[in-house]
């Protein structure tokens, strides 16, 4: 009945275990197919573009295309859309980083009196990184009069702004001839003059407000308009204005200025907040701001005592909004006078985290002295990167030799916005796939540890304003590739670029539907044919997912302190990663189940065979050949197996129904050839050994001897004797508990410590930690034969040994000292088991993590799974405890004698 019992819940439990495992990896594949794809299949970049830790590790870092300036020939994206296969071949240059010297709006309101001159001091910190870095910066005043200010540009430097006052013109806001335009991190105050009525030729619709000087870097980056259309759906985002064009009439004002079109983003993608303290200067403070010189009455005011007025914060959202107007409409062209270009960061690995090494930047690389342009304060932060400057300076501006109609030294490029695009509009594609919108998406890095948590309120640190930090920002414009040969003309520097100006070019392959074979194989022939044509690098991108990066970002110069952070970085190949370990997962899962069915019956035929022995002795007396012990043993087993496969298949329905998993009746009659099977495996062994008995041996077998055993241990030592005259039976017991527990192990750690992280992307974060209903019940599966396997081993010990227990008996042991025996062994056989297993379990969880950072953890783990074995192991002594507490002394030693 229990080897009955044991086959029947073998094959059950398999046929259960492959419909869910069916139903799993259907799951798993439509999940795969469902988020292995992004806007690309392919990325083409340059030759040695990629960093040496992206070779090693199949990865490819997140915003590269923001340090990466040219490498690719329009002949080069020409071949590329050639390519028999290539859907979309979309290609983005990047041209650099520009600025803006914009203003952010400080609505004063009532505080500015309306009947006379005022003037006020704004105190301002700029607030960066999350807050870890404030920057104090140089007081600023603003004068407000009622009266009608003009510019007179002619005066400029000296009296450009003239007040109005009584029909007569008065200069305010003067500035010294000799003086030097200030910086924004200059550390002198300045002045600035605000009109109540009208200002110029416009009338003031916004009266009392101050301006706070808002520098706004962009970088500019070129597109061809129709592929990045079709790719990612950016006509689709544009919220105001109109899309860009494909191709360009220029209407060029003056000849020292070449207009290009520009799409700008509408929102800001750098992190910065002011705070901001307004102070009212007394009156008298305010009349003597008329006629004199700006900077030096603006020292003159830093002692002033003032009275609070308003307090409140300009965010980048704020200052962003009044920026990007000057792009729009009548004030939609702006002069690029100069843009520079930042280098890749030298990343240090040390272990499994990448540390971001420190450079330095030269002054001159910002602008030479006397051309200094308004740069964002935290530039003079700790910078990561190496910078080149390009226009704005004489020493920047080339030509060749040979004469050259397209280089001229005075030429630059004018912007002209045709309208403003929403990123957030842009084609969602899967959040678990590969980046594919990184060339507009803004950088962020996550907290790693609770102390940089702490540090920045649970937020990501996002990109500040410097172009040499290690957080880059996306383009905020996009121009067109048409435009390309107007930045690199003699003004702004011609270098290599010029020629080879594509950053890289994003793939899509046609006729890839998922992640199907022939998807698959259909993008490896359009990257090797890409690789072949060009010898540019390529990454097939299809099936990658983000995945987290270790980074340690040192403290910066201004005061943000060190931190531990993660960066997602796109990891390649993991669809197929994933979907080969499922595969693995079940097929592991299996083959324990089943080697463990096989141990219990093996163990129970081979014990069938050990208590017929005299049977079989005689059988063979009569004549019975070899053959036909050997047929009566293993039919016995088939015709068991039969039955047991019958059980097995009702069993497996109901359990199925139970369970909510979808069994055909075809499936479950698979239960039947399964126990066949997997009994006649198991049962080859012992059918062989009863066709080998010797029929005298077996009807009156030798006394066994061997070495004696010290009784000085009495019980515990006796056990541990009885279990070593069973070595082979106690193995197998053993064997059996220690794969139930070292699976239960490995699949408590995959759901506790490593959070499933087997795979290391957000793709297997998703899939491949999910520890499925199926897996445990596999395992308890195991664990349950594992229990009928102790117990069998216990019960047929008890059973070979009864004539020993009756005579332990007829000696004066009690009952409670004959239990403690059996227990003994049954405890023995537990805690082997349950140790190997639970060791085996820690070694592949370990060697599943990659790191020794768990190992205290999952030594604990093991532990507790090693005494819970140890324990489920201990329920197999009921069945034997009892069973010899039923035997019948007097006649089992009358049976003996």
């Amino acid at each position: 009945m229990a080897l009955l019992a044991g086959i029947a819940v073998a094959v059950s439990s398999f046929t259960v275990l492959t419909a869910a495992s069916e139903a799993s990896r259907l799951e798993v594949v439509g999940t795969v197919g469902a988020n292995s794809r992004s806007a690309y299949d392919v990325l083409v970049r340059p030759p040695q573009s990629r960093l040496e830790l992206e070779n090693a590790k199949g990865l490819v870092r997140p915003n590269f295309l923001s340090d990466h300036f040219g490498g690719i020939t329009l002949d080069q994206v020409t071949q590329i859309r050639s390519v028999p296969g290539v859907d979309v071949a979309a290609p983005i240059a990047m041209v650099g980083f520009g600025n803006l010297a914009g203003g952010a709006p400080v609505e004063l309101g009532s505080s500015v009196p309306r009947d006379r001159r005022s003037l006020f001091r704004i105190r301002s910190t700029r607030v960066v990184d999350g807050g870890l870095t404030r920057i104090e910066l140089p007081n600023k005043y603003s004068y407000f009069t009622p009266n009608e200010i003009q510019v007179d540009l002619e005066k400029t430097p000296h009296d450009p702004w003239l007040e109005l006052a009584n029909g007569q013109q008065v200069p305010v806001c003067r500035e010294d001839a000799d003086a030097l335009p200030e910086s924004s991190g200059d550390s002198d105050p300045a002045i600035g003059c605000n009109s109540l009525s009208r200002f110029g030729d416009r009338a003031v619709t916004d009266p009392g407000t101050a301006t706070i000087p808002w520098p706004a870097p962009y970088l500019i980056a070129a597109v061809d308009p129709a592929a990045e259309a079709e790719l990612i759906g950016l006509d689709r985002s544009v919220v105001s204005g109109s899309y860009l064009p494909q191709t360009w009439a220029e209407e060029s004002i003056d000849p020292k200025l070449r207009t290009v079109p520009v799409l700008h983003s509408a929102q800001p993608t750098t992190d910065a907040t002011l705070e901001v303290v307004v102070e009212a200067l007394p009156a008298e403070a305010a009349e003597r701001a008329v006629g004199s010189v700006g900077s030096d009455f603006a020292r003159s005011l830093e002692t002033v005592a003032g009275e609070q007025v308003w307090s409140g914060s300009v965010t980048a959202e704020d200052a962003y909004q009044r920026v990007s107007q000057q792009y729009s409409g009548d004030q939609g062209h702006r002069s690029l006078d100069t843009y520079w270009r930042p280098g890749p960061v030298d990343q240090e690995p040390v272990g499994d985290t990448l540390v971001p090494q420190p450079t330095t930047v030269p002054p001159a690389q910002w602008g030479e002295e006397g051309l200094v342009v308004q740069i964002a304060p935290e530039t003079a932060d700790t910078p990561f990167r190496e910078l080149s400057i390009h226009g704005n300076s004489p020493s920047t501006q080339s030509c060749p030799d040979e004469p050259d109609p397209d280089c001229d030294p005075t030429y630059r490029v004018q912007l002209q916005s045709v309208g403003a695009f929403d990123r957030a509009a842009l084609t969602e594609f899967s959040a678990l796939a590969a980046e594919s919108v990184a060339a507009f998406t803004p950088a962020r890095l996550s907290c790693a540890d609770q102390r940089s948590c702490d540090l920045l309120n649970g937020a990501d640190l996002r990109p500040n304003a410097s172009p040499v930090g290690y957080l880059q920002q996306p383009p905020t414009l996009l121009t067109t590739l048409d435009a390309l040969p107007a930045f690199n003309n003699g003004y702004y520097r011609k270098d290599a670029s010029a020629s080879a100006p594509i950053s890289a070019v994003r793939v899509r392959v046609d006729g890839v539907a998922g992640f199907d074979d022939a998807s698959r194989e259909r993008v490896r022939l359009v990257a090797e044919e890409i690789n072949e044509r060009t010898g540019l690098e390529v990454d097939i991108m299809l099936g990658a997912s983000r995945s987290p990066q270790a980074i340690s970002l040192p403290e910066g110069e201004l005061g943000r302190p060190a931190l531990s952070l993660t960066e997602l970085w796109t990891k390649k190949g993991v669809a197929a990663v994933i979907t080969e370990a499922v595969d693995r997962k079940s097929l592991l899962l299996f083959v324990l189940v089943l080697v463990v069915c096989a141990l219990f019956i093996g163990n129970a035929s081979a014990a069938a065979v050990r208590t017929r022995r005299t049977e079989l002795g005689i059988l063979a007396c009569v004549g019975w050949s070899r053959r036909a012990r050997f047929t009566l043993v293993l039919g016995e087993l088939m015709l068991l197996a039969v039955i047991a496969g019958l059980i097995g298949a009702g069993v497996a329905w109901t359990t199925a129904g139970a369970l909510g998993l979808t069994l055909s009746w075809q499936r479950c009659l698979l239960a039947i050839p399964a126990a066949i099977v997997i009994s006649a495996g198991a049962g080859l062994i012992p059918a062989w050994s009863a066709s080998r008995v010797v029929p005298m041996a077996a009807v009156r077998p030798a006394v066994a001897t061997g070495r004696r055993t010290s009784l000085r241990l009495r019980v515990v030592g006796l056990g541990l004797a009885n279990l070593r005259r069973r070595s082979s039976r106690s193995l197998l017991g053993g064997a059996a508990l220690a794969l139930g527990t070292s699976a239960l192990t490995l699949l408590v750690a995959i759901t506790t410590q490593f959070e499933g992280r087997l795979v290391g992307s957000l793709l297997g974060d998703v899939v491949s930690v999910q520890v499925r209903e199926a897996d445990y019940a596999a395992v308890i599966a195991m664990l349950v034969l594992a229990v009928i396997c102790v117990a069998d081993v216990l019960y047929l010990n008890v059973r070979e040994r009864a004539a020993e227990f009756a005579t332990l008996r007829a000696t004066g042991w009690t009952e409670t000292s004959i239990a403690a025996l059996i227990t003994v062994e049954g405890v023995a056989i537990g805690l082997l088991g349950s140790l190997v297993g639970a060791g085996a379990g820690v070694a592949a969880a370990l060697g599943l993590s990659g790191s020794a950072d768990s190992l205290n953890a999952l030594l604990v783990l093991g532990g507790v799974t090693a005494v819970a074995g140890a324990a489920v192991a201990a329920l197999a002594l009921v069945a034997p405890i009892t069973a010899q507490r039923r035997q019948n002394t007097v006649r089992l030693l009358a049976e003996d004698d």
